[in-house]
């Protein structure tokens, strides 16, 4: 038998084997890639020096060991310059001036279109209901606050009305503003419906506000004529400009108005008495001016005159037992037309004019209807 010899020849890529017969086997070993070299810092000059040995080994093994970089990132976009965006600007429509720049909003900016919209919103979202029937009732009056009776003026005007006259009471405590309208005028012409044309407005001392409510003088005045559409639009535009206004205490039921009066045996509407005489209407309001006593004069068309006189202080002085609130009923109304002049009933207009008077209250001013139409016959005597 043969001896059993093994010779080995190692090699950096295969070995030898000598196989039990006598024959030399080379058998080759696989490639192995070098790992690449992790360079840490503070070891630099060892890598450096280590460096041709590594690349000579990988040369005898026929390996070649690359690191890939990473790729370059693209760029961000730059945003375009203003000069650019400014000459863009030029050539749109052949402008030849710079593009405006719009400056952001201040502060200040922002305040006010805020206040702007509050301002509008106000009368979307406050809509007032004060001198509309509720419950079968309406009030007489609409009550308020206001800082003067200039101010009170001057929303009339800016709310279409026009003012006829302004009046003192009460030594100047308390202002009366006479004012109508277009509405109120042509709601006026039809015949013994005059004293429509003409609504009042009171301001005393300490601010607060009464306006006489139209839609309770178009029930009590115009009866069978009265147009709710009509006297609820003169009311929308007073109850619009004028912010919080409210009903007043005083009223009476809407059923109730159209055929008033404060008791048996007392005047209606038409009880209207006839007070001076005279060749013409023009004659007869100069009477008036001439004595000082001619409050204001609205011509109504068609030869119909609305008027006002000034009372005596003396005579006038009854609102102090009857209430200073409802004061605004003076200066006394009257209709000029055909040469004649006419009053409401005094027991009827004070009547209607405080419609929570009492029959104890009125025996107290007992004498004062009595004293008025004196005093309007002597004017126009």
């Amino acid at each position: 038998m043969y001896k059993k010899s093994v010779r080995v020849i190692l090699s950096t890529s295969f070995f030898i084997v000598s196989s039990l017969y006598g024959e030399d086997v080379v058998i080759e070993l696989p490639k192995v890639p070098t790992p690449p070299k992790v360079i840490i810092k503070g070891e630099e000059n060892k890598v450096k020096s280590s460096t041709k040995r590594t690349k000579r080994e990988e040369r005898e093994r026929g390996i070649s060991f690359q690191q890939r970089t990473p790729p370059k990132a693209k760029p961000l976009p730059v945003a375009p310059k203003i000069k650019k965006v400014e000459k863009k600007a030029q050539k749109v429509q052949g402008a030849t001036a710079t593009a405006p720049v719009t400056a952001p909003p201040t502060i200040q900016d922002k305040a006010t279109k805020v206040a702007k919209s509050a301002q509008k919103a106000v009368k979307k979202v406050i809509k007032s209901d004060a001198g509309e029937e509720k419950g079968g009732k309406i009030a007489a009056y609409l009550r308020g606050d206001i800082e003067s009776i200039e101010k009170a003026k001057e929303i009339l005007k800016s709310s279409g009305f026009e003012i006829l006259s302004q009046y003192t009471l009460n030594g100047g405590d308390i202002k009366v503003v006479v004012f109508t309208s277009d509405e109120l005028k042509h709601y006026a012409k039809k015949k013994g419906k005059e004293f429509m044309g003409a609504l009042r407005l009171m301001v005393d001392k300490n601010g607060n506000l009464t306006i006489t409510n139209p839609l309770y003088l178009s029930k009590a005045y115009m009866k069978k004529a009265h147009d709710n559409a009509k006297a609820l639009s003169i009311l929308h535009k007073i109850t619009s400009n004028f912010v919080g206004l409210r009903d007043s205490k005083d009223y009476l039921k809407s059923s109730k108005l159209p055929k008033y009066h404060f008791m048996f045996g007392m005047p209606y509407y038409e009880d209207m008495i006839t007070v001076g005489e005279g060749d013409s209407d023009k004659e007869l309001i100069a009477k008036a001016k001439q004595k000082g006593r001619l409050a204001y004069d609205l011509n109504l068309g068609g030869g119909k005159h609305l008027i006002a006189v000034k009372l005596s202080p003396k005579t006038e002085s009854f609102i102090h037992k009857t209430g200073t609130k409802n004061a605004l009923l003076l200066p006394y109304p009257a209709i000029v037309e055909g040469g004649e002049v006419k009053i409401l009933a005094p027991k009827y207009y004070i009547a209607i004019s405080y419609p929570l008077l009492k029959m104890s209250q009125f025996m107290q001013i007992a004498k004062i209807p009595g004293e008025i139409v004196s005093e309007f016959e002597a004017i126009f005597k």
